[in-house]
């Protein structure tokens, strides 16, 4: 059992991370090969469809390099302070003394997968937040994008990432151990692929 202090430390980067980048190259290698095949082309509709394709894929893996970068070193972190994500510039904090209360929702794919975690498919982790203070992110960007308004009250915001082996079961025992009386929980529900994030 840890101890009470101990922190919950999740190391999102090192198993998004491989993920981003595997998908850059695909983008950057399709896009490569539809701007050669559209170059190659005898001209006309075939030559601009290619070409077009390729100028996107290729943008798209662009920003697959750009968002696998910033995730490289992304962790999650519960301790005695709050709830922390460290991610570069995209860097936020919440103390436990701004949340009025927090929660954990599970949200499972309805389509099994491959990379299944678990009886039920793919899963997606929120963390839900809620402040007292009813604009807790007027000076904070990287908060602001965590607003929800698909959970039920009183939930403001939410922190997604892909579930992965216990992180469930970490995230549930330390902020039930950290946050004390403000913890609400975990609840798991199943959702439509591509809507739980």
């Amino acid at each position: 059992m840890p101890s009470t202090a101990e922190p919950v430390v999740l190391e999102v980067g090192r198993y998004t991370g491989p993920r981003l980048r595997v998908g850059s190259v695909t983008c950057l290698v399709l896009g490569a090969v539809a701007v050669v095949g559209g170059v190659a082309a005898a001209g006309g509709a075939v030559l601009v469809l290619s070409l077009l394709v390729g100028v996107l894929l290729l943008l798209a893996g662009l920003l697959l390099t750009v968002a696998a970068n910033a995730a490289r070193d992304a962790r999650f972190v519960v301790d005695e302070q709050g709830v922390t994500w460290d991610a570069g510039a995209a860097t936020w904090h919440a103390g436990w003394e701004e949340l009025s209360g927090v929660g954990l929702s599970v949200l499972r794919s309805r389509r099994r997968a491959r990379t299944a975690d678990g009886p039920g498919g793919e899963r997606v982790i929120r963390v839900l937040m809620a402040f007292h203070d009813p604009e807790p992110d007027a000076g904070s960007a990287p908060l602001r994008r965590l607003r929800t308004t698909d959970e039920p009250a009183p939930w403001t915001h939410r922190m997604p990432f892909a579930s992965r082996g216990d992180w469930a079961a970490r995230l549930d025992e330390g902020l039930a151990r950290l946050g004390g009386e403000r913890y609400a929980g975990m609840g798991e529900r199943d959702v439509l692929r591509g809507r739980g994030s």
